[in-house]
């Protein structure tokens, strides 16, 4: 699981409340999450991966308020336009991309610092190393126009690549840099790469690296972001987090939204968008071990969750921040509940009925086959899926998968049929 490196300060100071580290262990084990270590002024937690909005100091804290009531239910932010519009032409490598804007932020060094770290922790997680879903956050400020256009960069075209003071071309940036080395080829295409471009200025070559001219400082108060990715529900759904927790920590609360104009639809995003879902209270009861609990504690208990909740009868209605991609399912709720009344607290009851594991019939049918045949005189064979492609060559076999990258030429194919396996044995 992700072990993400926070500022005590910062972090005491998202929460609003002086909080020693003996409770804020005990709290954070209460949302799953496992302190590490603690330092001079950090601290380094072990973060369930399903709870990719808790990747920084802000997310930490917007959970913690609510098991501690100084906030409770979910976040509000407010939404509005910004006036800056996106055009997407034809990029088949990585089609989809959302952007946001989020103002008033409070810049440090720690802050900047965590903000790279919350980025890459989504790579790794959501983004599958890039690949699914890639990141740029930019000072908007910086950014040259209010209207940009996605599309695939000529090798010949030029940028100031990010930590770099001179301009290179794009091949040269997917050649000569440690992020065009590492990630240049997942995206690109006969020599073209997708890039972002706003009035004339190259700001990104997603999802490889970001302009030097867009870079975050300590000066920085408003930042762009944008996501790109092949897939546009995860695209949508990391925009969504990463717009809220960082709209969290900022001044103003306010989150604007971008137009995008693509060949798949015209949207403005981030949408904001919460997700209402019901759990019957009795059948939520079977499930927490707990006779007849009440519908109005169950509702108190997501509110801490930072969940919007009220009791319709035997039945909760909960309304889900955007941010919480990771409920999917009524039963999910009910974890939320648990982990506020503390896991820790319910009684384990022990299993009503025991039922000793033994071999289903197929088994026994089976193994009973097995030993008459080996009593014949029959001899068992067991061999790898995995053979030599020279091999099921010389058999006159075409067509069968081949391995990219084999460990051994005797493994390079998967087989066809049993026959070569055995032909070899």
């Amino acid at each position: 699981m992700p072990v993400i490196r926070l500022s005590i300060n910062r972090l005491i100071k998202a929460i609003g409340k002086e909080v020693s580290l003996k409770e804020l262990e005990r709290l954070l084990m209460r949302l799953k999450a496992e302190v590490e270590e603690v330092g001079d002024n950090h601290i380094s937690i072990e973060i369930n991966s399903d709870r990719l909005d808790m990747m920084i100091s802000e997310g930490v804290a917007r959970a913690l308020k609510g098991l501690l009531e100084i906030e409770v239910g979910m976040p509000r932010y407010s939404y509005r336009d910004s006036g800056y519009k996106l055009e997407v032409l034809d990029v088949p490598s990585r089609p989809y991309i959302a952007m946001a804007i989020v103002r008033g932020i409070e810049s440090s060094e720690n802050y900047i610092e965590e903000l790279i770290q919350f980025q890459e922790k989504l790579h790794t997680t959501i983004g599958r190393m890039r690949r699914k879903v890639a990141i740029g956050i930019h000072d908007l400020s910086k950014v040259p126009s209010r209207e940009c256009v996605y599309r695939e960069l000529e090798p010949s075209e030029r940028l100031i690549p990010l930590g770099y003071s001179r301009s290179m071309s794009v091949a040269e940036t997917l050649s000569s840099t440690e992020q065009g080395r590492l990630y240049g080829s997942i995206s690109l295409r006969g020599g073209r790469t997708p890039g972002i471009v706003c009035g004339e200025t190259i700001i990104s070559m997603p999802p490889v690296i970001n302009s030097n001219i867009t870079r975050i400082t300590e000066h920085t108060e408003d930042l762009l972001i944008d996501v790109t990715g092949i897939d546009l529900d995860a695209v949508i759904k990391t925009l969504e987090i990463l717009s809220t927790t960082l709209a969290e920590g900022s001044r103003s609360r306010v989150i604007e939204r971008v137009l995008v104009k693509a060949p798949w639809g015209v949207i403005e995003t981030p949408r904001g968008d919460a997700k209402v879902m019901e759990i019957g209270t009795d059948w939520a009861s079977r499930i927490l071990g707990i006779e007849g609990m009440d519908p109005g504690e169950m509702a108190r208990k997501l509110l801490m969750m930072r969940i919007d909740a009220r009791v319709l009868d035997r039945v909760v209605e909960a309304t889900i921040p955007p941010y919480r991609v990771d409920i999917i399912d009524p039963v999910d709720l009910v974890e939320e509940i648990a982990m506020a009344m503390d896991l820790n607290t319910l009684e384990p009851e022990p299993l009503a009925t025991i039922l000793p594991g033994k071999p289903s019939r197929e088994s026994v049918v089976r193994r009973t086959i097995r030993d008459i045949m080996i009593g014949l005189g029959f001899t068992e064979i067991y061999r790898h899926v995995l053979t030599s492609s020279k091999i099921l060559t010389d058999l006159g076999y075409n067509g069968f998968l081949r391995i990219k990258n084999p460990v051994s030429s005797e493994m390079d194919a998967a087989r066809p049929s049993i026959i070569p396996s055995l032909l070899e044995t």
